[in-house]
């Protein structure tokens, strides 16, 4: 009996056209069996000022750029899903946590990634998000032109 060997692709620190969050950051992406998991980095601001605390809206999802559709959220790991929420202990604490959804098409090259779509507050939205290894020649995402290198 043959065994296919399953191929794992991991992007690190991946290339980011836009964010609306500065407090959080995307640590690695990485294609798993049925899953596209990306970790993240929440540190409270060393100069914030009282309570900071994150959550996660459960409805949030991930779309190919150019795409209408909604990937959703399948299970998280080490951040609670609202109304719950996690309250920083002290200023420049840093909280990783961990996003699976499912998986995009393999030629995607970019997603959104959407926790909450056309609202204020404090949501994280991230858009233009690299999930295919670096890129070496100039790219267009939503009629911005960038070079990655």
């Amino acid at each position: 009996m043959e065994t296919k060997e399953k191929v794992k692709t991991t992007i690190t620190l991946p290339f980011v056209l836009q964010k609306n969050e500065s407090g959080v950051e995307i640590n690695k992406i990485e294609w798993e069996d049925d899953l596209l998991r990306i970790d993240f980095v929440a540190k409270m601001p060393a100069h914030s000022r009282g309570m900071w605390w994150i959550q996660l809206c459960p409805e949030i999802f991930i779309r190919p750029v150019g795409s209408t559709v909604k990937l959703m959220l399948v299970k998280s790991f080490g951040i609670p899903i609202a109304p719950l929420r996690f309250i920083f202990p002290y200023r420049g604490f840093q909280k990783r946590f961990s996003l699976y959804f499912q998986l995009p098409p393999r030629d995607a090259k970019f997603v959104d990634i959407i926790e909450r779509e056309n609202a204020g507050g404090n949501f994280f939205n991230f858009y233009g998000v690299a999930i295919s290894r670096v890129l070496s020649q100039q790219i267009s995402i939503d009629g911005t032109r960038i070079n990655p290198n």
